[in-house]
């Protein structure tokens, strides 16, 4: 059975894989190897040889390169909620405009872990066979940042008029969007551009109290 993405993220759901422990080992180990190659292009033969492992051995804990690659994504989808989450509980005390922090952050986080690379590798080219189960826990993952700056937005003073708060948490999300598209297309020169841009963006309605 797959991990479970609850509403409620933190480490004891983190850790409520019905994988085995070798199965959890296996498809922990084989998210850099899809992150980098991506799912047509990744081979069961590679990941076994990862593992110091026969390809026979790999199919007794995943009936193919469809479990196992779901599996390894919604592994890199935990952790990417938990971060999410983690990251959240402090950006209100670090900086003035809610959210900011996330997006600086971004860029770091994709070099540096493979799990947002997966998943958002995923999310722009997701296998055809598993479409439908990979859009579906991106979404959640969408979901739930959403309700993380809806609720920084709400507890903060950033904005005057309560009518605007729900057009704000848009344009934050289409930032998002469009940041997450850099990742992926684009070059660090193009993300810091596009931080900046929405940077003043934000700050010209907080000073304006819009």
């Amino acid at each position: 059975m797959r991990p479970t993405i609850w509403p409620d993220i933190n480490e004891q759901t983190m850790n409520e894989s019905k994988l085995s422990a070798s199965a959890e080992r296996l498809a922990q180990l084989a998210i850099p190897h899809f992150a980098d190659r991506g799912y047509d292009a990744a081979s069961m033969n590679d990941i076994a040889g990862l593992a110091g492992l026969k390809k026979a051995t790999l199919y007794a804990h995943f009936s193919g390169k469809d479990d196992l690659y779901q599996a390894s994504f919604d592994l890199a989808l935990s952790a990417e909620l938990l971060h999410v989450k983690s990251h959240f509980q402090t950006d209100a005390q670090a900086h003035a405009l809610p959210g900011l922090s996330y997006w600086w952050q971004l860029q770091q986080r994709f070099t540096e872990h493979d799990s947002l690379r997966f998943v958002l590798r995923s999310a722009f080219y997701p296998p055809a066979v598993l479409r439908q189960d990979v859009m579906s826990g991106f979404n959640r993952y969408l979901s739930y940042l959403r309700s993380r700056i809806e609720e920084l937005v709400d507890s903060s003073k950033y904005c005057g008029a309560p009518n605007f708060t729900g057009s704000l948490v848009e344009v934050y999300m289409a930032a998002v969007d469009s940041l997450y598209i850099e990742l992926i297309y684009g070059d660090e020169l193009g993300f810091k551009r596009r931080v900046e841009a929405f940077e003043r963006l934000f700050e010209f309605v907080r000073q304006h109290d819009l």
